[in-house]
């Protein structure tokens, strides 16, 4: 596999994040704690704010019961999606790419931790990084396809 070339133009600002694509009053990463959430997930009937749920975290095998202590992370990182022609996208499509809901793998709800610590590194580099360190994988949890509500079925308090 040849080395990636440097890095130039990209900033995350480039790819709109969060945006509330079906028009049901929750941004791209509320829908991710719903869709995740072990348990009926908690939602402030004022607005659609997860306040409370039960999250596994694959990268670190931890669970959580506050949704601020959670980074939605994107598993092919918005930076390595620019380095692979992301750069030469529309607004448009790298908007879609940011907040896809239609493919389950490629948004998780994971440890700000865990999530933070591994910075743009793509899947492949994640894995090797792991396995050279000595630890054992974390096994995914199984979950339910995540897909669209109707419209109006958000969980609220």
């Amino acid at each position: 596999m040849a080395p990636e070339g440097p890095r130039t133009g990209y900033k995350r600002e480039l790819f709109p994040l969060w945006i509330d694509a079906d028009h049901d009053g929750c941004n791209t990463r509320e829908e991710v704690l719903i869709a995740e959430s072990r348990s009926r997930a908690q939602v402030d009937p004022y607005g659609c704010k997860v306040v409370a749920g039960d999250w596994y975290s694959l990268y670190d095998g931890l669970t959580f019961t506050d949704p601020a202590e959670l980074d939605i992370d994107h598993m092919v990182p918005l930076a390595e999606a620019w380095d692979s022609g992301a750069s030469s996208w529309d607004t448009a499509r790298r908007q879609a790419y940011a907040n896809d809901l239609d493919h389950p793998q490629a948004l998780r709800a994971v440890s700000a931790a865990a999530n933070r610590s591994k910075g743009d590194l793509d899947p492949g580099q994640r894995v090797r990084q792991r396995l050279g360190d000595g630890e054992e994988g974390v096994e995914p949890e199984r979950r339910p396809e995540r897909g669209r509500r109707p419209p109006g079925d958000v969980p609220h308090l």
